[in-house]
């Protein structure tokens, strides 16, 4: 099966920067699957991301989208295969939370090109599946925090991508919300949609994730199935604290020690 991503020894340092963002990072994402990293502030995974969605460029290596170099597709090209839903963004502009979700249809769109009825079906759907269909036509300033997260997330599914990245998607969330999210990606990734997340919750990543990557300081320590790499000592040697895992009716959970 050929993979959706790959990164070959790919580095990226930011102007100035002491210490490489990335350093000589190997990866690759098999179609359909999720896979989450985990890492303190400062491991790299924002710009891991950025790097995915051509918004950042590699200094050394090369990325490749769907066995082609990402250096060879344009912008509009690459929002088509890839959506990314960012921690967070804000808009001045009096969008409905419909209109909101038809920006993703930007990329399936020619320039100046009006969206049509079924570009209207799929943002609404995109709405539904996150629980926003019935405020289709409010004002996207009407949204708490993480709400508008949840309509991020919509905008992204408009654009029905082969690839979904999602920095820190249940930052802002609370229980129900993240519940909801969880539930919505696990239905996405038996569709076949391959999903990339960055997330602060341990708890996020081990119950969406069929593979792990542990950063630090820009370097991958250890990437596999979450059912090997989810141990003591790995997951510390990550966060450079001591953490102990453990299981609870079925789920995987950590904890630090005091």
């Amino acid at each position: 099966m050929n993979p959706v991503l790959a990164f070959d020894s790919v580095t990226y340092s930011y102007p100035q920067a002491d210490h490489p963002a990335l350093d000589n990072l190997s990866l690759t994402l098999i179609p359909g699957e999720t896979t989450a990293i985990l890492g303190p502030n400062g491991a790299g995974k924002t710009t891991l991301l950025r790097l995915t969605y051509g918004r950042l460029h590699p200094t050394s290596g090369q990325i490749i989208l769907q066995g082609a170099p990402l250096a060879q597709y344009t912008h509009r090209q690459i929002g088509q295969r890839v959506g990314l839903v960012p921690q967070r963004e804000y808009n001045p502009f009096e969008y409905s939370l419909l209109e909101y979700a038809l920006l993703g249809r930007a990329p399936h769109l020619h320039p100046l090109e009006l969206p049509g009825a079924t570009d209207c079906q799929i943002a609404q759907t995109a709405l539904e599946r996150v629980g926003l269909a019935d405020r289709a036509h409010q004002s996207i300033h009407t949204l708490s925090g993480g709400e508008h997260q949840l309509l991020l997330i919509a905008r992204a599914l408009a654009q029905q991508p082969a690839l979904l990245l999602l920095d820190e998607p249940t930052a802002h969330l609370d229980l129900s919300n993240k519940r909801l999210l969880v539930r919505q990606l696990r239905s996405l990734a038996t569709e076949g949609v391959t999903i990339l997340l960055t997330t602060h919750d341990p708890d996020v990543a081990a119950a969406l994730a069929a593979q792990l990557i542990l950063m630090r300081s820009g370097r991958v320590l250890r990437a596999g199935p979450l059912a090997e790499v989810w141990n003591d000592a790995d997951l510390s040697a990550a966060y450079g604290i001591p953490l102990r895992t453990r299981q609870l009716d079925g789920k995987r959970l950590l904890q630090w020690d005091d």
